[in-house]
Protein backbone atom coordinates (compact mmCIF):
# COMPACT_ATOMS: atom_id res chain seq x y z
CA UNK A 1 0.00 0.00 0.00
CA UNK A 2 3.06 2.74 0.63
CA UNK A 3 4.30 1.57 -2.60
CA UNK A 4 0.85 2.60 -4.65
CA UNK A 5 0.77 6.15 -2.51
CA UNK A 6 4.10 7.26 -3.36
CA UNK A 7 3.08 6.06 -6.98
CA UNK A 8 0.02 8.06 -6.90
CA UNK A 9 2.02 11.06 -5.37
CA UNK A 10 4.46 11.23 -8.18
CA UNK A 11 1.48 10.78 -10.45
CA UNK A 12 0.19 13.78 -9.02
CA UNK A 13 3.52 15.75 -9.40
CA UNK A 14 3.85 14.91 -12.85
CA UNK A 15 0.57 16.32 -13.89
CA UNK A 16 1.20 19.64 -11.67
CA UNK A 17 4.41 20.17 -13.28
CA UNK A 18 2.98 19.55 -17.24
CA UNK A 19 -0.04 22.29 -16.34
CA UNK A 20 2.81 24.60 -15.11
CA UNK A 21 5.00 24.12 -17.76
CA UNK A 22 1.74 25.03 -20.59
CA UNK A 23 0.95 27.87 -18.50
CA UNK A 24 4.55 29.18 -18.26
CA UNK A 25 5.17 29.07 -22.24
CA UNK A 26 0.87 30.69 -22.54
CA UNK A 27 2.50 33.43 -20.48
CA UNK A 28 5.88 33.53 -22.44
CA UNK A 29 3.73 33.89 -25.94
CA UNK A 30 1.63 36.55 -24.61
CA UNK A 31 4.64 38.44 -23.02
CA UNK A 32 6.25 38.22 -27.24
CA UNK A 33 2.94 39.33 -28.15
CA UNK A 34 2.46 41.83 -26.11
CA UNK A 35 6.39 43.39 -26.27
CA UNK A 36 5.92 43.13 -30.20
CA UNK A 37 3.06 45.34 -30.63
CA UNK A 38 4.06 47.90 -27.27
CA UNK A 39 7.54 47.89 -28.06
CA UNK A 40 7.75 51.47 -26.33
CA UNK A 41 7.45 50.00 -23.02
CA UNK A 42 10.28 47.71 -23.46
CA UNK A 43 12.74 49.29 -25.32
CA UNK A 44 13.35 53.16 -24.60
CA UNK A 45 14.45 55.62 -27.27
CA UNK A 46 17.45 57.91 -26.67
CA UNK A 47 18.18 60.83 -29.54
CA UNK A 48 15.88 62.09 -31.89
CA UNK A 49 15.39 60.95 -35.71
CA UNK A 50 15.80 64.58 -36.79
CA UNK A 51 19.46 64.43 -34.99
CA UNK A 52 20.22 61.21 -37.24
CA UNK A 53 18.57 62.73 -40.49
CA UNK A 54 21.07 66.06 -39.97
CA UNK A 55 23.67 64.28 -39.44
CA UNK A 56 23.51 62.15 -42.71
CA UNK A 57 22.59 65.27 -44.72
CA UNK A 58 25.97 66.78 -43.16
CA UNK A 59 27.64 64.14 -43.91
CA UNK A 60 26.28 63.87 -47.79
CA UNK A 61 26.91 68.01 -47.67
CA UNK A 62 30.25 67.50 -46.47
CA UNK A 63 30.86 64.55 -49.13
CA UNK A 64 31.94 62.29 -46.16
CA UNK A 65 29.65 59.49 -47.42
CA UNK A 66 31.13 56.77 -45.74
CA UNK A 67 30.09 58.34 -42.57
CA UNK A 68 26.42 59.44 -44.05
CA UNK A 69 26.12 55.47 -44.67
CA UNK A 70 26.46 54.91 -40.69
CA UNK A 71 22.93 56.02 -40.47
CA UNK A 72 21.52 53.97 -43.45
CA UNK A 73 19.13 51.01 -42.13
CA UNK A 74 19.47 49.25 -45.54
CA UNK A 75 22.66 50.49 -47.92
CA UNK A 76 26.24 50.44 -47.01
CA UNK A 77 27.32 52.65 -49.92
CA UNK A 78 26.02 54.85 -51.92
CA UNK A 79 28.26 55.40 -54.89
CA UNK A 80 28.89 58.59 -54.26
CA UNK A 81 32.19 58.30 -54.28
CA UNK A 82 33.08 56.05 -57.44
CA UNK A 83 34.81 58.18 -59.92
CA UNK A 84 33.13 57.76 -63.52
CA UNK A 85 35.37 56.64 -66.53
CA UNK A 86 35.13 59.72 -68.07
CA UNK A 87 36.24 63.49 -67.91
CA UNK A 88 32.41 64.29 -68.68
CA UNK A 89 30.92 61.96 -65.99
CA UNK A 90 33.65 63.18 -63.35
CA UNK A 91 32.80 66.80 -64.23
CA UNK A 92 28.85 66.28 -63.66
CA UNK A 93 29.34 64.25 -60.53
CA UNK A 94 31.35 66.64 -58.92
CA UNK A 95 28.67 69.46 -60.38
CA UNK A 96 26.08 67.40 -58.68
CA UNK A 97 27.88 67.13 -54.90
CA UNK A 98 28.21 70.79 -55.13
CA UNK A 99 24.66 71.71 -55.77
CA UNK A 100 23.30 69.50 -52.74
CA UNK A 101 21.73 71.48 -49.70
CA UNK A 102 19.27 70.11 -47.44
CA UNK A 103 16.51 71.95 -44.58
CA UNK A 104 14.35 70.09 -42.23
CA UNK A 105 10.59 70.54 -42.34
CA UNK A 106 8.61 71.10 -38.92
CA UNK A 107 8.92 68.17 -36.32
CA UNK A 108 9.47 64.17 -36.91
CA UNK A 109 6.36 62.55 -36.39
CA UNK A 110 7.24 59.53 -34.09
CA UNK A 111 5.34 56.35 -33.23
CA UNK A 112 6.63 54.12 -31.01
CA UNK A 113 10.30 52.71 -32.86
CA UNK A 114 9.46 54.48 -35.93
CA UNK A 115 9.61 58.25 -37.40
CA UNK A 116 9.10 60.43 -39.97
CA UNK A 117 10.72 63.47 -40.79
CA UNK A 118 9.59 66.03 -44.19
CA UNK A 119 12.95 67.21 -45.41
CA UNK A 120 13.70 70.09 -48.61
CA UNK A 121 16.31 68.79 -50.93
CA UNK A 122 18.12 70.71 -53.65
CA UNK A 123 20.16 68.92 -56.04
CA UNK A 124 21.64 69.12 -59.69
CA UNK A 125 18.73 67.57 -62.03
CA UNK A 126 21.48 65.64 -64.42
CA UNK A 127 18.41 65.40 -66.78
CA UNK A 128 18.29 68.97 -67.42
CA UNK A 129 22.05 69.66 -67.70
CA UNK A 130 22.36 66.82 -70.49
CA UNK A 131 19.48 68.34 -72.50
CA UNK A 132 21.05 71.99 -72.55
CA UNK A 133 24.42 70.56 -73.60
CA UNK A 134 22.84 69.01 -76.28
CA UNK A 135 20.96 72.02 -77.36
CA UNK A 136 24.86 73.25 -77.59
CA UNK A 137 26.77 70.95 -79.69
CA UNK A 138 25.15 71.86 -83.19
CA UNK A 139 26.48 75.52 -82.65
CA UNK A 140 30.04 74.31 -81.52
CA UNK A 141 30.70 71.71 -84.20
CA UNK A 142 29.63 73.99 -86.97
CA UNK A 143 32.28 76.74 -85.69
CA UNK A 144 34.77 73.72 -85.40
CA UNK A 145 34.05 72.49 -89.37
CA UNK A 146 34.97 76.34 -90.13
CA UNK A 147 37.53 76.76 -88.23
CA UNK A 148 39.72 73.24 -88.06
CA UNK A 149 41.65 71.56 -91.13
CA UNK A 150 39.52 68.47 -92.64
CA UNK A 151 41.94 66.17 -91.39
CA UNK A 152 40.80 67.10 -87.98
CA UNK A 153 37.32 66.84 -88.76
CA UNK A 154 36.49 63.72 -90.92
CA UNK A 155 37.97 60.15 -91.28
CA UNK A 156 38.73 58.35 -94.21
CA UNK A 157 35.25 57.39 -94.55
CA UNK A 158 33.72 61.15 -94.20
CA UNK A 159 32.71 60.50 -90.63
CA UNK A 160 33.75 62.76 -87.66
CA UNK A 161 36.00 61.72 -85.91
CA UNK A 162 35.44 60.18 -82.13
CA UNK A 163 37.77 62.74 -80.73
CA UNK A 164 35.99 65.97 -82.41
CA UNK A 165 33.20 64.66 -80.81
CA UNK A 166 34.15 64.11 -77.17
CA UNK A 167 36.02 67.45 -77.30
CA UNK A 168 32.59 69.25 -78.87
CA UNK A 169 30.56 67.35 -75.94
CA UNK A 170 33.10 68.51 -73.24
CA UNK A 171 32.91 71.88 -74.41
CA UNK A 172 29.67 72.04 -74.42
CA UNK A 173 29.21 70.44 -70.96
CA UNK A 174 31.40 73.06 -69.24
CA UNK A 175 30.09 75.90 -71.16
CA UNK A 176 26.47 74.31 -69.64
CA UNK A 177 27.79 73.84 -66.25
CA UNK A 178 28.96 77.76 -65.75
CA UNK A 179 25.63 78.32 -65.34
CA UNK A 180 24.54 75.09 -63.41
CA UNK A 181 22.13 76.65 -60.60
CA UNK A 182 20.02 77.09 -63.13
CA UNK A 183 19.09 73.60 -62.81
CA UNK A 184 19.42 72.95 -59.88
CA UNK A 185 15.77 71.75 -58.03
CA UNK A 186 14.46 71.64 -54.88
CA UNK A 187 12.44 68.80 -53.82
CA UNK A 188 10.25 67.99 -50.48
CA UNK A 189 10.14 64.40 -49.50
CA UNK A 190 9.51 62.27 -46.34
CA UNK A 191 12.40 60.68 -44.58
CA UNK A 192 11.36 57.49 -42.71
CA UNK A 193 13.61 55.91 -39.49
CA UNK A 194 13.61 52.92 -37.70
CA UNK A 195 15.06 53.19 -34.15
CA UNK A 196 17.40 49.75 -33.74
CA UNK A 197 20.63 49.27 -32.48
CA UNK A 198 20.00 52.19 -29.61
CA UNK A 199 20.18 54.58 -32.60
CA UNK A 200 17.53 56.40 -35.42
CA UNK A 201 18.89 54.97 -38.58
CA UNK A 202 17.13 55.90 -41.83
CA UNK A 203 15.26 53.78 -44.10
CA UNK A 204 15.70 54.94 -47.96
CA UNK A 205 13.22 55.29 -50.65
CA UNK A 206 12.79 56.50 -54.14
CA UNK A 207 12.34 60.33 -53.56
CA UNK A 208 15.72 60.17 -51.85
CA UNK A 209 17.79 58.06 -53.56
CA UNK A 210 16.48 59.53 -56.82
CA UNK A 211 17.35 63.08 -55.42
CA UNK A 212 20.95 61.94 -54.16
CA UNK A 213 21.30 60.69 -57.41
CA UNK A 214 20.32 64.17 -59.34
CA UNK A 215 16.79 62.63 -60.74
CA UNK A 216 18.28 59.75 -62.61
CA UNK A 217 15.78 56.39 -61.08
Amino acid sequence: MKTKKATSKSKNYNVFFLILSVLLALMLIILVVKSRSLGMFYVKTTGSPSNSIAEFYNAIVSGDYNRACTYLADYDELGLDNIPDTDEGQLILEALKTSYSYSLIGQPVVDQLSANQLVSFTYLDISQVESETASKIDDILNDKVQTLPRNELFDDENNYLPELIDLVYKEALNDTLKNANSYYVTTEYEVYLEYRNNKWMIKTNNDMLTSLLGGIR
